[in-house]
């Protein structure tokens, strides 16, 4: 009888701790932040199906001016205030972040991970890629 008593006690003590861990682990989870790096095709259809959010260029002016897809915001990530300006944007909606060919655009995505953006979609290869895979979309190069 006694034993019965352990035996019983030992596995509530064990399926309460596995309950209280899953808790903890599904609650993670919601928290997380959802990175993605995707080829030109992908960030294209990606753009068109989240709804609102912030594409990002994050090449200096100069870069920009010379051709930038259709509707990105330029932050230029070299830029002292690259931070400041960033943290302006609404950190629940997607932010997709390129740059020439991936150099800067890899950091800024740390550097918006790090403040907390929920979700961030980075262009793989950037614009030099965008421009070779000739993405039929209404984001364009202008």
């Amino acid at each position: 009888m006694k034993y019965t008593f352990l035996i019983i006690f030992i596995f509530s003590l064990l399926f309460s701790c596995t309950n209280k861990a899953e808790q903890n682990n599904s609650a993670e989870e919601s928290s997380t932040q959802k990175i993605e790096k995707l080829i030109p095709q992908d960030f294209a259809v990606e753009m068109t199906e989240v709804g609102t959010f912030n594409l990002i260029d994050v090449r200096t002016p100069q870069e920009y001016n010379q051709g930038s897809i259709s509707n990105a915001k330029n932050i230029n990530f070299n830029n002292s205030n690259f931070e400041e300006q960033l943290n302006k944007l609404e950190k629940d909606k997607p932010i997709f972040l390129y740059c020439k060919s991936g150099g800067r655009s890899a950091k800024a995505v740390e550097k918006a991970k790090e403040m907390g953006f929920e979700r961030i979609i980075e262009l793989e290869g950037g614009i030099e890629k965008w421009k070779d895979s000739n993405v039929e979309t209404n984001h364009n190069i202008e």
